[in-house]
């Protein structure tokens, strides 16, 4: 293929390759183990780790799907790949603009369970003058929201298996913003009454000693309060946590590959989806600054396979250095805003954004990063972001930490203080938090 020149038919089916395409209505894309790309990517795991024995947690790490993230395909619809729980040397692209397949993330359970945990912990005050006080939780943009249930079940089990009582547990009300005719997995588990077709359905697991699998979900359900509403709303319920996917705030763009920072190491069986601040925009893509040159087939053919899934479908020329990006204009900053005041904490979906993000906004200068990971996935950004902006109290939290340790500082001081550790690590915050209040309840 000739770089800036257009592609004929032959070109252009190449795309084709080893996929398969499902469904009619709102197709997706599969590309079966005999795509070049996974062809590609499993001569290079042959190779490098030959008969050597992994473990199974590495194992699912170990999948080629960053290496391509979004490809066109009819009609130049924006195809994501998202990732498989099962047939690993399968890949699946799906229409980003279906709000159903949005934060499709095995890790979010876990996410879920960990913030409430945080949270009740941190906060535990708000909860203990009345018992029937509920965790108030919004979900904005999170799809079926099938990782929410599964977490927020998961910390029920365990809260069970910690011996606390029914009656003490702490009830959940959950509303989740969405688009309007979008089914969430809340509304449809009301719909069946058999636990083991739920479970099934649901991916949740029924076993607890001391509880039958009917038990446990009647406990759930009355425990969780859920809520549908308008994510078009000028207005959010009052949370202590969001979860919030920032999809709908992106947009489909074109950039240079030479550009993007690469996300792509261990010659290419582990990637990454970078995200670079370019322009005033968060781009989001395949990027080749500082890839690895070499002549090995998968890291030969990933750059050419993103270029080539930018134009198959289209009318545009080829061009070698150009890929699909997901942006974010520094404009939307201000969507946002909304969000920022009517929770405590928003946790923030795979962001697509560093930290400087939420760090130069002038809009919401109260604004603070409070914790960070990217522990979850083998990705090369965040998984999560948590933000307040009712940041006065950890303000004077790391004030009165610095005076104990004879460190004086201003109010001037205390915003670069936080960034440098938050470059550090991103859980310092709540670590000292957790560490100021069990030294309290000694004192008490």
């Amino acid at each position: 293929m000739e770089n800036g020149q257009s592609l004929d038919h032959s070109k252009r089916d190449l795309a084709l390759i080893g996929t398969i395409r499902k469904g009619l209505k709102d197709p997706e894309w599969l590309f079966t183990p005999l795509h070049p790309l996974n062809i590609a990517y499993q001569l290079q795991l042959n190779d490098l780790i030959c008969s050597e024995v992994i473990n199974d947690e590495l194992l699912r790490s170990l999948r080629p799907t960053n290496l391509l993230p979004y490809v066109s395909f009819n009609n130049s619809r924006l195809f994501k790949a998202v990732e498989n729980s099962d047939s690993f040397e399968w890949l699946t692209y799906i229409d980003q603009s279906l709000p159903r397949f949005e934060s499709s993330k095995f890790f979010v359970s876990k996410l879920v369970q960990e913030k409430i945990v945080e949270f009740t912990e941190h906060f535990s005050y708000l909860f203990e003058l009345d018992y029937r006080a509920p965790l108030k939780i919004n979900t904005i943009n999170m799809g079926d929201c099938q990782e929410i249930l599964q977490g927020l079940f998961e910390y029920y089990k365990r809260q069970l298996k910690n011996k606390i009582e029914k009656i003490d547990l702490l009830p959940i009300e959950l509303h989740i913003y969405a688009e309007k005719g979008i089914n969430n997995a809340f509304e449809e588990m009301s719909q069946y009454s058999d636990a083991e077709e739920i479970a099934k359905i649901f991916n949740l697991k029924l076993d607890l000693e001391g509880y039958h699998s009917e038990e446990l979900l009647n406990i759930f359900r009355d425990q969780v309060k859920f809520y549908s509403k308008d994510v078009q709303s000028n207005k959010y319920e009052y949370s202590h946590v969001t979860f919030y996917q920032m999809s709908k705030i992106e947009q489909v763009a074109t950039s240079n590959a030479s550009e993007m920072i690469t996300g792509v190491s261990l010659f290419g069986l582990v990637s990454g989806i970078p995200s670079v601040f370019i322009n005033d925009d968060y781009k989001t893509g395949f990027g080749t600054k500082y890839y690895r040159k070499s002549k090995t087939p998968l890291l030969s053919i990933a750059p050419k396979l993103n270029s080539l899934l930018r134009v198959a479908r289209t009318l545009d020329n080829y061009q070698e250095d150009m890929n699909i990006v997901t942006a974010i204009s520094a404009d939307h900053k201000q969507k946002l805003d909304l969000v920022y005041d009517s929770a405590h904490w928003v946790t923030f979906i795979e962001p697509k954004v560093d930290l400087s993000f939420f760090k130069n906004d002038d809009a919401q200068k109260d604004l603070l990063v409070i914790h960070y990971s990217d522990q979850y996935t083998s990705s090369s950004g965040f998984d999560a972001i948590t933000v307040t902006n009712r940041s006065k109290q950890y303000e004077r939290l790391i004030e009165e930490f610095l005076k104990s340790q004879n460190i004086e500082c201003t109010k001037e001081d205390l915003p670069p203080i936080i960034n440098f550790f938050n470059a550090i690590n991103g859980n310092w915050l709540l670590r000292l938090l957790a560490q100021k209040k069990s030294i309290s309840k000694r004192e008490n």
